[in-house]
């Protein structure tokens, strides 16, 4: 009989025997997330590895076990006591993996050797919601593919996909006789699509249910860049931390496209991880050094750090590149820092030509933004002017002083203006309005302590009394009350 030309020179397939460490339980329900199955699925779908699960419900392990092939053979093994195993069934590869859950949120880790070395590991968090609560089982298998797909794109990926055996046609007479079956509805997998229908579901308000679609998308297109973007645009206001590590997870299956790195060091930044937004910024920067996306992130980091002659020559770079909404509002948030209520203005006004619609999401980030800086930049001032009115009192014709009186005020005015100019969240108004009124307050009692340098002394009761009425309304805007 003659044999096929590939199937007589075709390498043999590698095996991988898998297993799962787990937990102690203590007390409660039990931390360990059952994955194996669902790692070794994704293996042999992957078809470059042939995969055997450690236990006896695995046949090639079974058959072993009991033929005496393996000798031991514990329930909980020892990594020791995995690599002897691994020999005596001939897989050259292991992988110990973990998985925990805690709520809905899912933590693995895998540990890949090759002859008894340590070759790759990786550790996965992702929080999976749904409609119903906690599915465990689509958990367990979207852990599983994200792993399984690092895997064969990383160390893995110079073996060969090997090319599965084909059954042979049924000779006459054999065939069975065919039973007309109705096909089930295909997934949809146009994206436009999809985004028509997640957003329906989060104006609805149901957002589990958003992101339990897009997950399951996903699922059905792993390398599809821009559902991996809506997932982590669903969780960016929601669960920073969540989202930073869907982006993080997008970044490494698709290193092609750096401005998951960006939307993963927003999103840190948005959670309060500014050492580890700074870690993927790099890897932007490296990948990307001037995408627009890159630039506008370097300046935004500037602009929270209250640096603004920093920030507006990458706005420069990204505005050549891209005439974005985004790089008119930074820059507008630039002008309000350094006093230029013009140009505030100006770029508020481009800024709003472009966003005819107003994006909710957009429209809270903005102001989240805008007033995190301010109120930055508010009580940097506050602590200033403190001196600059002791300093006034003592020597009021100071010409120093004076000059960074006129400073401060410039810049709390235009600071105003910036604020009068953007759109708060719906909700948000109220609290708007006091950070409104703080800075009003704070340019007149500047105003005050100008007119009582200039010899009106009654003004420097007025500049004391405006000053501490800003101040009180900052602090009621940073703490508002909320409704019973």
């Amino acid at each position: 009989m003659a044999i096929a030309p590939w199937l007589a020179f075709a390498a043999p397939v590698p095996k991988i025997l898998i297993i799962q460490l787990s937990q102690k339980q203590t007390k409660g329900d039990d931390p360990n997330l059952p994955f194996v199955n669902f790692f070794a699925q994704e293996v042999d779908d992957a078809g470059k590895m042939t995969s055997i699960v450690w236990g006896m419900t695995d046949p090639v392990f079974r058959e072993a076990a009991m033929s005496g092939k393996i000798k031991n053979a514990p329930d909980h093994p020892k990594l020791d006591e995995v690599f002897p195993v691994a020999r005596d069934l001939g897989a050259e590869y292991v992988v110990v993996c973990e998985a925990t859950k805690a709520g809905t949120d899912v933590t693995a880790s895998a540990t890949l050797y090759k002859d008894g070395r340590e070759i790759w590991k990786d550790k996965e968090n992702m929080g999976v919601a749904k409609v119903s609560g906690f599915d465990s089982q689509s958990s367990a298998h979207s852990v599983a593919r994200t792993m399984v797909l690092k895997m064969g794109g990383t160390i893995l990926k110079g073996l060969m996909v090997q090319q599965k055996a084909q059954t042979p046609e049924a000779a006459q007479g054999q065939s069975p006789v065919e039973t007309p079956v109705t096909p089930p509805a295909p997934a949809k997998l146009d994206d436009d699509a999809l985004k028509t229908d997640v957003d329906a579901l989060v104006k609805q308000k149901n957002i589990t249910g958003a992101i339990a679609m897009l997950r399951d998308a996903i699922d059905i297109a792993p390398f599809d860049a821009v559902r991996r973007s809506m997932l982590i645009e669903v969780l960016k206001d929601r669960d920073p931390k969540m989202a930073a590590d869907e982006a993080k997870r997008a970044g490494a299956l698709l290193p092609d496209h750096p401005e998951f790195r960006i939307l993963a060091a927003k999103a840190l930044m948005n959670a309060g991880s500014s050492k580890e937004a700074l870690e993927e910024l790099n890897q932007a920067i490296a990948r990307a050094p001037n995408a627009p996306s890159t630039r506008l992130l370097l300046a935004e980091m500037s602009i929270r750090k209250l640096e603004p002659e920093k920030a507006l020559p990458h706005l420069d770079e990204a505005m050549k590149a891209e005439n974005s909404a985004d790089c008119h509002f930074l820059r507008a948030v630039c002008d309000a820092l350094l006093g230029k209520p013009d140009g505030v203005r100006s770029e508020i006004e481009a800024m709003d030509k472009q966003t005819t619609t107003k994006n909710p999401s957009d429209v809270a980030r903005h102001h989240n933004l805008a007033i995190a800086v301010l109120d930055q930049q508010m009580a940097k001032d506050a602590d200033e002017i403190r001196t600059l009115t002791q300093r006034a009192i003592i020597k009021p014709k100071d010409p120093d002083t004076n000059d960074r009186i006129r400073q401060i005020q410039r810049s709390v005015a235009a600071r105003g203006v910036l604020l009068a100019m953007i759109a708060s969240p719906i909700g948000d108004q109220p609290v708007h309005d006091r950070w409104v009124l703080a800075h009003k307050l704070l340019a007149q009692s500047l105003l005050d302590l100008q007119s009582f340098t200039g010899g009106s002394e009654d003004s420097l009761t007025d500049a004391r009394l405006n000053f501490s009425q800003a101040i009180e309304e900052a602090e009621k805007a940073r703490n508002p009350v909320k409704d019973p």
